[in-house]
Parts: C-alpha cells; structure tokens; sequence
C-alpha cells in the first residue's frame, strides 16, 4: 500500500476500535441503570481479580510461587485474614470439626488460659542459648540439659486434667424430629440402621415401597 492507502486503512481501524468502544459503553450502561448493585459487584471483583493478577504477576517477577503468597503476609495482614475466616466458620459441622482452622481455635482458646510467666523463660532462654531453645533443626541436642521448674509442669499437667474433665463431661445434641418413621428401638440400633440405608437404600427402595403399599404380599 502507498502511504495514502496505509492512512485510510489504520482509520478504518481506529474507527472500528472506536464503535467496538462504543458499543461495549453502551452494554455497561444499560447494566448499569438496570441492576446497579450487581454492576457495582461486578466491577468491585473485576477491580480485586484485577489486583490479585497484578500481585502474582510481581511474585513471579520475584520468583515467588504465587500459590504460597501467604508466605509474603504480614502479622497484621494475617490477622484481618484470620477474622474474615472466623465470620465464615460459625458452627462446625462434620468433617469440619477437624479442620485446621477449628484445630487452630481449639488450641489458642487453651493457650489463653495458660499463665507464663515472662522471667522463668528468660532465664531458660538464656541458660540453653536462643538457637537450642527454638529447636534450631542444625542442634544435635534438641531438649538437651534444660530443667523444667517443677511449678511449670504442675501448670502443664493441671491443664492436661482440665481437657480430660472437660472430654468427659462433653456431650453433643442430635437433632431429633419427630415426624420421621420410626425404625429404630435405641440410639445405637438407630445408627446401625442409617449405614444400611446408605448402602442398600438406593437398591431396596421399589421392595420397600412394595411392602408399605402391601403389593408385595400374597393374595392368598
């Protein structure tokens, strides 16, 4: 193409891109003046994928994995992560009764009632050096020659105790409805008869119905 030719055909570009432009702005209002709150929801995750993408993009610039950027976290970023997770995770349920984060729940609801007391771990620190007291994976002598005071670990075996009572006095509510057949003649026959029917219930169900509708029985 001659020069001339070469300006028409990047206006007609430009003039394309320009009605493309247009058009997508016209879509995006119309959005907008129908539903505006699921627009603004829309562009406010748009805006966070957005960021999210701009961050991995510089992790990986500084060969950081972006699947472990919780590594790159500070306490306080932590922190408000960690409570927006506690909103999520009201009542366990099932499985989840073990997860991390209700295991991590557990256990720092324990350690609040511990009392420490800041001097005793100073000087135990000092005694062992600070490299063998954190359990520097390079120290051979990992528990070495520290000596425990013996009111540290009537502290540790009272607490122990607690848990044990608290086990045993713990007991979960079922839930028990009352419009539901019974099937059952005690709790643990209940249970037994709730794994059959997960097993077998998808393959007894047309005989079950035979019998409730009395078809499966003789005529005579």
């Amino acid at each position: 193409m001659d020069p001339r030719q070469r300006k028409l055909f990047e206006l007609r570009l430009k003039l394309n891109e320009t009605r493309k432009a247009n058009q997508q702005a016209v879509i995006e209002e119309k959005k907008r003046n129908e539903a505006p709150e699921e627009y603004e929801k829309m562009q406010k995750k748009k805006s966070y994928d957005a960021a999210a993408k701009r961050r991995d993009e510089e992790r990986v610039k500084q060969g950081i994995d972006p699947s472990k950027k919780h590594l790159m976290m500070t306490a306080e970023e932590a922190a408000v992560s960690y409570k927006k997770k506690q909103k999520k995770y009201k009542t366990a349920v099932g499985g989840e009764i073990h997860s991390k984060h209700n295991l991590y729940q557990a256990y720092d609801k324990r350690t609040k009632n511990i009392q420490v007391n800041e001097q005793e771990y100073e000087t135990m620190k000092n005694a062992v050096g600070e490299r063998a007291f954190y359990a520097d994976p390079e120290v051979a002598a990992y528990g070495g020659e520290g000596k425990v005071a013996p009111d540290a670990v009537d502290r540790m075996v009272a607490e122990l105790e607690e848990q044990k009572r608290k086990r045993l006095d713990f007991s979960r509510r079922r839930k028990y409805y009352e419009e539901r057949d019974v099937d059952h003649i005690n709790d643990r026959n209940a249970h037994f008869n709730k794994k059959i029917e997960r097993a077998f219930g998808e393959h007894t169900k047309e005989i079950k119905a035979n019998l409730e509708r009395g078809t499966a029985l003789p005529d005579h």
